[in-house]
């Protein structure tokens, strides 16, 4: 048999350094063992003085604060690994819009070409400022969007228009007028009576009758009238929106067909209209 550590009895205690337990307590067949180290006390269970020799636990104690080390590069190994994923979905996002926006590239320049006949000039070819990204615009620009911001249309401020209805925000008067459009009376009196913005996409998402297609060509405009109404009913966001000066205005949108902001800048300038 192993040479086993010498202890005390039970309930003793031993003085000796080389002692390194110092009690056992058997309980209902379970052995408690108090291990006195470094004036630090820790229990342990199940061991059999008996069978398990006890050397000098120094060893014993490098190898476990190997193990918790081990144990801790694997969490941060792990916690990389779902960076990394987190990092890559992003990165195939961002390669799919990107992929979708040079496919509508090419499909205007497409018909742009087949359009021309005889002698024309390249360069005219180059893609308008809406399809170019942010960082390739070349030019000092503001990004909209956010409820807070004065230029969203998601900004609650009180817009009449000429029949005396008064619409909450920009989006209340583009909803309703997208309800108007297919004569969904009900969801008007619902658009009207709501008390937020997503309330009012709710009503939106279920107007009846509703049609992509010819939606698509109407909505530019009235989503422009509705900025229009703001500035016009609005001093201090007109004036705002004057102070930009040439700085392109680039909205946070998912869709991006909601209108031209330099024409509303310009719309502004206007003194009859601002």
């Amino acid at each position: 048999m192993p040479e086993m550590v010498r202890c005390c009895t039970l309930g003793g205690m031993n003085t000796d350094p080389a002692c390194r337990v110092t009690t056992f307590n058997f309980e209902e067949q379970n052995i408690w063992i108090t291990n006195v180290l470094n004036d630090n006390i820790e229990m342990s269970q199940r061991f059999d003085p008996f069978v398990v020799p006890f050397a000098r636990s120094d060893q014993l104690l490098n190898e476990i604060g190997w193990i918790k080390a081990d144990i801790a590069q694997m969490r941060t190994a792990v916690a990389l690994l779902e960076i990394e994923k987190y990092t890559l979905r992003n990165g195939i996002h961002k390669l799919k819009a990107i992929n979708s926006r040079m496919k509508s590239r090419l499909s205007d320049l497409e018909k742009r070409v087949d359009g021309l006949k005889g002698d024309f000039d390249v360069s005219s070819l180059d893609p308008s400022e809406v399809y170019v990204d942010y960082d390739k615009i070349g030019k000092n620009f503001i990004l909209v969007g956010g409820a807070q911001d004065p230029f969203s249309a998601y900004f609650e401020v009180d817009i009449p228009d000429k029949e005396g209805i008064v619409y909450r925000s920009v989006l209340f008067y583009y909803c309703y007028k997208m309800a108007e459009y297919f004569n969904d009376t009900e969801a008007m009196k619902k658009i009207l009576a709501a008390k937020s913005n997503r309330e009012v996409e709710k009503v939106a998402n279920q107007i009846d009758g509703f049609d992509h297609a010819s939606w698509n060509q109407k909505k530019q405009s009235v989503w422009e009238a509705g900025q229009r109404i703001k500035f016009e009913q609005t001093d201090w966001i007109a004036k705002l929106l004057v102070c930009t000066g040439n700085s392109y205005i680039a909205v946070a949108e998912r869709d991006k067909s909601k209108g031209d902001p330099a024409d509303l800048r310009a719309y502004c300038n206007a003194e009859e209209n601002c």
